[in-house]
């Protein structure tokens, strides 16, 4: 191990042991997550048991857990950052030495120096981190951390380790610590619009957007559920000259772009996406039990894509995604021929269009199946409007039934690993996209059942719903 101002390094294939003053529930008060506290840090491929859970080397590849960040690189290489905080760096290094000498090394001079002195500096054991070589990769990680502030007014947040990325390929990393279900659109901003919002009241370019836009939406959107309109209405009132809930013109000007699909409770996704230059903004728009948008709550970030070109490489798929107008969600990989373990989902959207219910184009999330998950089911939450009663006329009526709704009592009907959302960039005047889009997210399969789907009207009998088991 080496120990080098707040940087350890443990050298590969010596794992580390969890500390046991890790702690037990997360920030919001829910149960802990595989995530949660100071957990996990090992260098091999191998699954461990820590604490009771079997974790993987790259599930914590880049996240923030607790006042620790973790990263690791393409030698596997794991580094810890911990907090200046010399408690809070004191508990991590201890972790670190009870797991690679035994607890009763702790505090010794030869692993953590004087015991005694909060502010000694470890004694390095080993050879020193070489230098990466400019052939090594590079890795652009944002951190988004999703948080649900029960003593804030019940709001959701996402929080960014990072506002400025450079333009390229850039890995999100969803850190889950509410007790719901979120995901994270991307939507590009051009000039135009962040130009128009400064017409709209608020201090932060994310208030100016969600009185912009959400507010309206979702004072149209609780006449729908509510059962008052049918669907064309909800439409008409965001676009009619003489609605009060009319969105401003420059909504149409925003461009979906993709982002990290649907994660549950305690879980981490890794999503890799390819941005230009530009101002972005990522939401969630899962409903809380209220049918009220999480974005509406402040579940939303904007960060700026700078002129500076990614050093990252595209990720190189262990498993082919596709998805199309024409023929559904389909794999390249037999079902049962899947092992367990660390995967990257290559997803290659060929072409889009908005579905029938007028709001988003296909994407895929990746579910594991626990005890009861029912594939109905979980075709039943991904759609927002009845199914039984669309028609030409758009006259459907809100699917009271939880759809998309995610609350810490019912979080929703399986366990949500992430995915990768639409991009509808270049959509034509019939709502049609014709241009490919290709993206990744990266999972920890465990052996069980799984299942890739899309967030569209009924995709179980549309073709954008495949099961598939991990062996």
């Amino acid at each position: 191990m080496v120990v080098s101002g707040d940087r350890v390094h443990i050298p590969i294939g010596e794992p580390m042991l969890s500390t046991s003053e890790r702690p037990t529930n997360r920030p919001d008060g829910g149960p802990a997550g595989r995530q949660s506290g100071f957990e996990i840090i090992w260098l091999d491929d191998a699954s461990l048991p820590i604490d009771g859970h079997d974790l993987h080397r790259s599930t914590v590849a880049g996240c923030r857990i607790g006042l620790t960040d973790i990263t690791s690189d393409n030698l596997g290489r794991t580094t810890i950052m911990t907090s200046r905080n010399p408690h809070d760096r004191r508990t991590v290094l201890k972790a670190i030495c009870a797991g690679l000498c035994g607890p009763a090394t702790v505090g010794l001079a030869g692993c953590l120096g004087d015991d005694d002195d909060p502010e000694a500096t470890p004694t390095p054991t080993l050879d020193p981190i070489p230098t990466p070589t400019p052939e090594e990769e590079v890795e652009e990680v944002v951190t988004v951390t999703a948080e649900h502030q029960r003593a804030n007014g019940g709001h959701y947040i996402f929080d960014l380790d990072r506002e400025e990325i450079p333009a390229g390929w850039t890995t999100f990393t969803l850190d889950n610590l509410s007790g719901t279900t979120h995901h994270g659109l991307i939507l590009k901003l051009p000039d135009a619009v962040v130009d128009g919002l400064d017409d709209f009241p608020g201090a932060t370019l994310e208030e100016r957007y969600v009185n912009a836009f959400y507010e309206p939406l979702q004072n149209a959107w609780n006449h729908w559920t509510a059962g008052e309109i049918p669907l064309w209405e909800l439409f008409g009132m965001l676009t009619e000259e003489d609605s009060p809930y009319r969105q401003p013109d420059i909504v149409h000007l925003i461009e979906y772009i993709g982002g990290p699909g649907l994660v549950s409770s305690g879980e981490q996704s890794r999503t890799t996406v390819n941005l230009d230059p530009g101002r972005y903004m990522i939401e969630c728009y899962v409903l809380d039990g209220d049918h009220q948008f999480h974005v509406a709550h402040g579940m939303l970030k904007g960060f700026e894509v700078t002129e500076t070109e990614s050093e990252m490489a595209e990720p190189e798929p262990t498993l082919e995604v596709t998805l199309s107008n024409e023929n559904g969600l389909t794999v390249g990989f037999d079902s049962g021929e899947v092992q367990s373990g660390h995967h990257i989902f290559g997803v290659t959207i060929e072409n889009n269009m908005i579905h029938e219910h007028g709001f988003f184009g296909h994407d895929v999330h990746l579910i594991r199946y626990e005890d009861g998950t029912d594939a109905e089911q979980v075709d039943a939450w991904m759609d927002v409007v009845d199914s039984d009663v669309y028609d030409d006329e758009f006259s459907g009526t809100y699917a009271d039934r939880g759809a998309h709704v995610s609350t810490s009592e019912n979080p929703g009907p399986a366990t949500w690993l992430g995915g990768v959302h639409e991009n509808l960039q270049g959509m034509d005047e019939n709502f049609i996209v014709n241009e490919p889009y290709t993206a990744y997210f990266e999972a920890d399969l465990e052996p069980g059942t799984h299942a890739l789907i899309s967030e569209i009207p009924d995709p179980l009998t549309k073709g954008f719903f495949i099961e598939f088991e991990v062996s």
